[in-house]
C-alpha cells in the first residue's frame, strides 16, 4: 500500500502511510451519521475501497439546526395551501410538527413550552384562521449551556378563492362576423390582490402592498378586445389571487367571417344588371330574382357562405337570369 484517501461525507482527506504500511490518523466528522469510504493503493495502481458508517455524538453547535420541521416548513415565512394536510380548514387550526436535535434542546412555541417525546419528536396546534399573515415566536436552547435562540415561524393563508363574473355567454358558443370580440367582467377577493388573465396575458394585475390583516378587498372590473380568427376561438379567463388560489372561466366564440368585398360588389353589380327581369319571379324559391339576390348578398355578409359557395350561387342566378326574356 503506498497511499489512503479516506472520503468523509463527500470530501478526500489524504492519510499518511506508514513504512510499515499502517495508517493511524484523524479525521473530522460532524455530529450523527458519517459516510466514509477509505480507498488504499498499491504500488501498481490496484486499489480497494472499503465503506463504513460513523455516529458521532459529539456536537460542537448543540444549536445549530437544533429544530427541524416536517411537511417543508422553516423558519421564517411559509405560504400555506388550503389543501395542505397539517391544515384544518374546518377548525382554522395548522399542525406544527417537526423534531429536535438533541434530548437537552428545549422548545417555546407562541410562548408555550413544547412538550418533547421520547424519539425527539413534536407537534402543536396553531389557530390561524382562514385568511391573513400569522406569526409564532419559536425559542429553542439546551439545557446544558443554557444558551436559547429566538426565532419565528410564520405563516401565510387564504382559504378564500377570487369570485369571477364573465358578463359574455361562458356556457354556450357565441357566432359573430364581426373581427372583434369584447370579453369582459368582475372580479372580487376578499384581499386586496388578484391578478387577471386572459389565455395567458395579463389584464389587470393589482399594485401597491398587500396588507394581509387588513379590511381592504379586491373590486375590478375588466375589458379586453379580442382579434378574431375564422372559426372557432376559446378565450380563458383566469383569476388567481395573492397565494394562488385560482379561478377559470371559459368563453368561446365563432368567428364566421363574411365572403371577401369583391364578391360583395359582384352580387351587387349583378342586381343592378338585371334590369326587368329582377321583378320576374323564381319558381325555385318563390321570390322575385332581386329577392334571390338579396338573400345571397344577406348570406354572404353574415359569414354563412365562404367565397367559394358565395361565387357559386352568384354564377348560378346570373346563367338562370341569362335565360330568361327580357
Amino acid at each position: 500500500m503506498t497511499s489512503a484517501v479516506a472520503t468523509v461525507n463527500g470530501t478526500d482527506v489524504d492519510l499518511p502511510v506508514s513504512d510499515s504500511h499502517e495508517i493511524d490518523a484523524d479525521v473530522p466528522v460532524a455530529f450523527g451519521d458519517n459516510d466514509i469510504t477509505l480507498t488504499l493503493t498499491d504500488g501498481d495502481g490496484n486499489t480497494k475501497t472499503f465503506d463504513y458508517t460513523i455516529n458521532s455524538t459529539y456536537d460542537a453547535d448543540p444549536l445549530k439546526d437544533a429544530v427541524t420541521f416536517d411537511n417543508d416548513i422553516a423558519l421564517g415565512t411559509n405560504y400555506l395551501e388550503t389543501d395542505d394536510p397539517a391544515y384544518d380548514a374546518t377548525t382554522g387550526t395548522v399542525t406544527l410538527s417537526g423534531k429536535v436535535k438533541h434530548p437537552t434542546t428545549t422548545l417555546q412555541i407562541a410562548g408555550q413550552p413544547v412538550k418533547i417525546n421520547s424519539d425527539l419528536t413534536f407537534s402543536v396546534d396553531l389557530q390561524i384562521g382562514t385568511q391573513g399573515k400569522h406569526d409564532f415566536s419559536v425559542v429553542y436552547g439546551d439545557s446544558l449551556t443554557g444558551q436559547t435562540v429566538q426565532e419565528r415561524v410564520s405563516y401565510v393563508l387564504d382559504a378564500v378563492s377570487p369570485v369571477l363574473t364573465v358578463d359574455q355567454p361562458t356556457d354556450k358558443t357565441v357566432t359573430t362576423n364581426n373581427s372583434q370580440y369584447t370579453i369582459s367582467g368582475h372580479v372580487t377577493d376578499n384581499l386586496d390582490y388578484v391578478e387577471i388573465y386572459i389565455n395567458g396575458n395579463a389584464v389587470d394585475i393589482s399594485s401597491g402592498d398587500l396588507n394581509w390583516n387588513g379590511d381592504a378587498t379586491a373590486d375590478k372590473n375588466f375589458s379586453e378586445v379580442e382579434t378574431l380568427k375564422p372559426g372557432q376561438n376559446i378565450f380563458r379567463v383566469d383569476v388567481v389571487d395573492s397565494t394562488g388560489n385560482h379561478i377559470q372561466k371559459t368563453v368561446t366564440v365563432n368567428y364566421a367571417a363574411p365572403v371577401s368585398k369583391d364578391i360583395q360588389d359582384a352580387i351587387i353589380a349583378a342586381k343592378k344588371a338585371l334590369g326587368n327581369i329582377g321583378s320576374k319571379t323564381d319558381p325555385k324559391t318563390g321570390k322575385t330574382f332581386y329577392g334571390d339576390f338579396d338573400a345571397l348578398l344577406a348570406a354572404a355578409k353574415s359569414g354563412k357562405l365562404s367565397d367559394n359557395e358565395a361565387q357559386a350561387q352568384l354564377d348560378q342566378l346570373v346563367k338562370k337570369c341569362g335565360r330568361l326574356p327580357s
